[in-house]
């Protein structure tokens, strides 16, 4: 086995503590994302080694640096922890800029972070793990209450994040520092519901430094709880709550699990896309599986030293984002395309999973390197990995959760994609180099409604070792499928419909397969269909799919598609 590959779990591989209570992950690079990253990360550093020591907290600080800047030296050199900490130890992965092209937007976006948090969380150590960003002090209270070593394993940890003044130098104390983040307020980021409770904890005060609920409001009211334990007032959504009323709100930059927690909702989904939302659904995906959400009241906060304009979403700043990355072209994870998912999610009362079993890159060794250690990675080590970049994929999506697919899905319900009403879209689908579907590469036409019609497709080379996706019509109704053929560049047919092949098909999304007669009676379940050409699949909804067998390994390409089908739309 390539020494490069864990056998199982990369946590396992590494020497494992029970000493450890806590792992802290972000994820960065050495570059000037948001104006000077690297003395913010220092003082994050700093600050939390210094707590660390000051509440005797056992913690591990993991810095993933994603996609290491040429000509620059790695995280792991540039950063150091104070001297004399006994009670935290940091260090750096390295996730190589090959790993990092083989996802789409690769050459777009440097780092992809929720991924990138995947990795640390799938490697940590501690009993705890804190999600978190590198440009984020903690309060002293907030430290003092996790140093307690009473988290319950079974909930879902948030508090509020506090946007302060970019003033504060490294050589600052861990007093001096917590002093100005107190004083130096410019917004703050907290729940958006129960209404009547958030008006009253913090009235018209941006910057509150205590809540202090009054009785009227203890227990369970409007969907949530309010408590006192262990000395910190506490907000706790009901399991059944609506989204609205979790505190998502900045929570990419505080979000505390258990390993437990974090392993049975796969970490974050891993969107090949900006990380924007994607850092909600962990938290919604956590508390519906099952951790309920506690929300602690200030003071425990956080803070976010405040970073240049554009480089990451404010409200000065959202606009700014959001114009370069739809400029750029990059997909970005949107709340009307979400949100079927989370419904299903509160619904059922369990996590989607999202990801398949590999998620946060676990089967690769990745370079660690401890902070302060300037020792280049060898380059036979980012020879191993380069090579395996060539066929493993990164994210581990599901293919049923692909952005894009989610993103063209919503398109279809919301009609934002026109149709004619005379004809029906009969749409091929390429693989991408990870085996993902997208609307950016495939191959549409239509075909008139309620009449046998052929149409004929070219396409050119793709990964053959995955399956081409037909979608036969994006509508209710019914569709007979009376041939498909498959020929190379020299027109040598390399695959066709028969009664053989028919079995080798999987119908699935909105989709089921029925007998050429009466099969309104005998429909099939989504699965593989059982039957000789023509097919016939009964669509129902807007995502009907039928997945074809991959092509044969010696295929020519280009390759031309001749279908010959009909389509009666339900009425």
């Amino acid at each position: 086995m390539d020494p490069t590959l864990a056998e199982f779990n990369p946590r396992i591989a590494r020497e494992s503590s029970d000493r450890l209570y806590i792992s802290v992950v972000a994820a960065s690079r050495n570059d000037d994302h948001g104006v000077d990253p690297l003395i913010r990360t220092q003082i994050f550093v700093n600050n939390f080694a210094r707590q660390c020591e000051k509440y005797r907290l056992p913690a591990e600080l993991i810095i993933v640096d994603w996609n290491p800047v040429p000509e620059r030296p790695g995280l792991s050199a540039v950063l150091s922890v104070p001297s004399k900490m006994n009670f935290v130890s940091a260090y750096t992965l390295t996730v190589p800029t090959a790993l990092h092209k083989r996802l789409k937007y690769g050459e777009q976006l440097p780092l992809f972070q929720m991924i990138a948090k995947n990795v640390g969380i799938r490697r940590a150590k501690g009993n705890f793990v804190l999600a978190t960003n590198i440009d984020i002090l903690f309060s002293d209270e907030l430290i003092g209450f996790i140093a307690r070593q009473e988290l319950d394993p079974k909930k879902l940890y948030r508090v509020d994040r506090y946007d302060i003044k970019n003033g504060l130098t490294q050589q600052a104390s861990l007093e001096e520092t917590l002093d100005y983040a107190w004083s130096h307020p410019i917004r703050a980021h907290r729940r958006y519901n129960p209404d009547s409770l958030i008006k009253h904890l913090y009235g018209r005060e941006m910057f509150k430094r205590t809540c202090n609920p009054d009785a009227r409001f203890h227990g369970i009211n409007e969907n949530v709880e309010v408590l006192r334990e262990h000395g910190v007032w506490q907000i706790r959504p009901e399991r059944s709550a609506h989204m609205n009323y979790l505190h998502t709100n900045a929570c990419g930059d505080f979000t505390l699990l258990s390993q437990e927690g974090w392993s049975a909702i796969r970490g974050y989904p891993e969107f090949s896309s900006y990380s924007f939302n994607i850092d909600s659904m962990g938290v919604i995906a956590g508390h519906y599986a099952g951790y309920q959400e506690v929300a602690l009241l200030p003071p425990c906060v956080c803070f976010h030293i405040e970073h240049g304009i554009g480089s990451g979403w404010t409200p000065e700043g959202g606009k700014q984002l959001f114009n370069r990355l739809e400029k750029a072209g990059i997909l970005n994870p949107e709340w009307p395309v979400l949100m079927p998912l989370v419904e299903e999610m509160r619904q059922e009362r369990q996590c989607l999973e999202f990801n398949n079993r590999n998620w946060g890159l676990a089967d690769i060794r990745l370079p660690e390197r401890t902070l302060g250690d300037a020792t280049p990675i060898a380059a036979s080590d980012l020879a191993q990995i380069t090579k395996i970049a060539e066929t493993h994929p990164v994210s581990a999506i599901q293919p049923g959760y692909d952005l894009d697919r989610l993103t063209l899905l919503y398109q279809r319900r919301s009609g934002t994609i026109a149709f004619h009403a005379s004809a029906g879209r009969v749409a091929f689908y390429v693989p991408r180099s990870n085996g993902a579907y997208s609307e950016i590469n495939s191959i549409a036409k239509e075909i008139p409604l309620l009449q046998v019609s052929s149409a004929e497709f070219v396409l050119e080379a793709f990964p053959h070792k995955f399956p081409l996706r037909l979608d036969p019509c994006q509508c209710p109704g019914l569709v007979t499928i009376y041939a498909i053929r498959i020929f190379d560049k020299n027109r040598k047919s390399v695959w066709q419909l028969n009664e053989r092949n028919a079995r080798k098909i999987t119908i699935t999304g909105t989709a089921l397969g029925a007998f050429k007669k009466g099969w309104r009676a005998k429909l099939i379940p989504n699965g593989h269909i059982h039957h000789a050409p023509p097919l016939h699949i009964v669509s129902t909804g807007l995502d009907p799919q039928l997945i074809l067998p991959p092509l044969p390994r010696d295929t020519e390409f280009p390759i031309g598609i001749l279908i010959e089908m009909s389509i009666a739309p339900t009425v």
